[in-house]
């Protein structure tokens, strides 16, 4: 009998978490990159998946607290350094703001030259 008011009692729990609405208002929204790995100042299209289609106000993309510049669906990635950097996208909607993480690789423009 206790085992059986055991297994009811989890589902029941189980039941309601998943019931449960979104916690981190960042889940709402995802980055979604061509790659995840660009050249210094080269153009990169970006877009913002909505995945519970909040009406979006505005989006604005940053590195390392720095605005990026941005022409409809593309940015430029101007850094002053090149690695793994965190894009991040300021999403205001509904009265709300919220900064959605997505990991970069910022490569030099070009190859390094090897000596012999």
């Amino acid at each position: 009998m206790n085992s059986l008011k055991l297994f009811a009692c989890s589902n029941i729990l189980l039941f309601f978490m998943a019931c449960g609405g979104e916690n981190n208002p960042a889940r709402l929204f995802r980055i979604q990159l061509e790659q995840d790995e660009f050249p210094v100042n080269a153009p990169v299209r970006v877009s913002l998946e909505n995945k519970k289609d909040k009406a979006i106000t505005s989006v604005a993309y940053f590195i390392d607290g720095k605005e990026l510049p941005r022409e409809g669906n593309t940015l430029t990635l101007d850094v002053d350094r090149l690695g793994i950097k965190n894009l991040i996208a300021r999403v205001a909607y509904e009265g709300t703001t919220v900064e959605v993480p997505k990991e970069v690789r910022v490569l030099a423009s070009s190859a390094p030259v090897v000596y012999t």
